[in-house]
C-alpha cells in the first residue's frame, strides 16, 4: 500500500513501526522509572521544567504590550523630551527604565513559582525534594527570556516609534512555537 500511495505514508515501514511495534510497560518498568524521578528529579524538577516550559511561551508575547505601552505613553505626553532635558545620562536612563521593567515582569513569575513550590511540596509529604527547584529554573530559563523580550521590545518601540514590536514580538512568537511542536515527544 505504501508503494502505490508513493511512499512515506502511514502504511510504510517506519510508521508500522512506530505505531504497532511498542510495547506496552510493565509494572515493573513504570516503578523503576518512578524511583528515576523519585532519586534523581526529586519530584520537583519534574514540574518546574514544565512550570518553566508554559510560563516561558507566556513570557514571550505579554511583557512586549507593557514596553510598548510605556514608550508610546511617553512619547505622546511629551515626556520623552522632558526626560531628555534632565541631567541625566543616556545610558543611565536606559538602563533604569530597562531593569524596572524587568524587574516588574520578572517579581510576579518569582511569587508565582514559590506559590508552585509550595503547591508540589504538599503534593509529597515525607518525600526528599529540591525546594529551589522552581526558583532555579525561573532564573535560569525564565529571567533570560524577560532580558530579550525586553531589550529587543525596547529597541524596537524607540527606534520606529511604533507598535511594530508588538508585530515583531508575536511573528517571533508563532515562529518558534511552530519550531518547538515539530521537536515536541510524549512518552
Amino acid at each position: 500500500a505504501d508503494a502505490l500511495i508513493g511512499g512515506k505514508s502511514s502504511y510504510g515501514k517506519h510508521a508500522l513501526v512506530e505505531n504497532f511495534g511498542l510495547v506496552d510497560k510493565t509494572y515493573e518498568d513504570a516503578l523503576a522509572e518512578y524511583e528515576l524521578i523519585k532519586q534523581e528529579d526529586q519530584f520537583t524538577n519534574a514540574y518546574a521544567r514544565y512550570f518553566a516550559d508554559y510560563t516561558g511561551i507566556i513570557l514571550l508575547i505579554l511583557p512586549i504590550f507593557m514596553i510598548v505601552a510605556l514608550s508610546l505613553k511617553d512619547q505622546l505626553a511629551g515626556a520623552t523630551d522632558l526626560i531628555h532635558s534632565r541631567n541625566i545620562s543616556s545610558r543611565r536612563l536606559v538602563i533604569t527604565r530597562y531593569l524596572a521593567v524587568v524587574i516588574m515582569v520578572f517579581l510576579p513569575v518569582l511569587l508565582l513559582a514559590v506559590y508552585e513550590t509550595y503547591r508540589v511540596v504538599a503534593m509529597y509529604p515525607g518525600e526528599i525534594l529540591d525546594y529551589f527547584a522552581f526558583v532555579k529554573h525561573t532564573f535560569l530559563w525564565l529571567l533570560p527570556t524577560i532580558l530579550v523580550v525586553v531589550a529587543s521590545g525596547y529597541f524596537v518601540t524607540e527606534w520606529s516609534g511604533t507598535i511594530l514590536a508588538i508585530v515583531l514580538q508575536f511573528a517571533l512568537f508563532f515562529m518558534s512555537m511552530s519550531i518547538g511542536m515539530q521537536q515536541m515527544d510524549g512518552g
